[in-house]
């Protein structure tokens, strides 16, 4: 059982987004235990601030990131406090971002996971964050093309958005 005490989030302390993402691409490699997501997004910047893109993200490992299509330095990027943040970003560009999860270790039964001898998602209300960093708020809506590929052998049956 988990001892945590849920934050409660009122509706007084609501800020809209500076950042939108509009469309999402997803390409994700399936494996128990390591599962490889390629996420594409194309993101706005929705105030007129100059303030860095904070991405939220949990038990993964970041492989790459790149903006407009050019690979970003390690220093350019950073990850803390459950954030990818990013600084000095355009206010409209493509983020592609590679990243590596492990569902059997993922006991929060939040995001991707393993359960049985298939993997499970629950992204309500902040699960996606455990499967790519994103901006993982209600208020976000974007547009997702999803592919699925894994063994047949591991994964009889893929199924996404709730269509074979």
């Amino acid at each position: 059982m988990k001892s945590d005490t849920p934050k409660t989030t009122y509706l007084a302390d609501y800020s809209p987004p500076e950042f939108s993402v509009t469309d999402s691409r997803l390409e994700i490699q399936l494996g128990f235990e390591n599962t490889v997501i390629k996420a594409s997004h194309q993101v706005k910047r929705m105030a007129g601030t100059s303030t860095p893109l904070a991405l939220d993200c949990e038990l993964m490992a970041i492989e790459s990131v790149h903006i407009n299509g050019s690979p970003l330095a390690g220093d350019t990027y950073r990850v803390a406090d459950n954030h990818l943040v990013i600084e000095d970003v355009p206010d409209q560009f493509d983020l592609t971002i590679v990243n590596r999860i492990d569902p059997s270790a993922n006991t929060a039964l939040s995001g991707l996971y393993k359960s049985s001898d298939m993997l499970c998602t629950q992204c309500e209300a902040e699960g996606f964050r455990r499967i790519t960093p994103a901006i993982d708020r209600p208020d976000n809506l974007a547009i997702y093309t999803v592919k699925l590929v894994g063994s047949k052998r591991d994964f009889p049956v893929l199924l996404c958005n709730g269509n074979l």
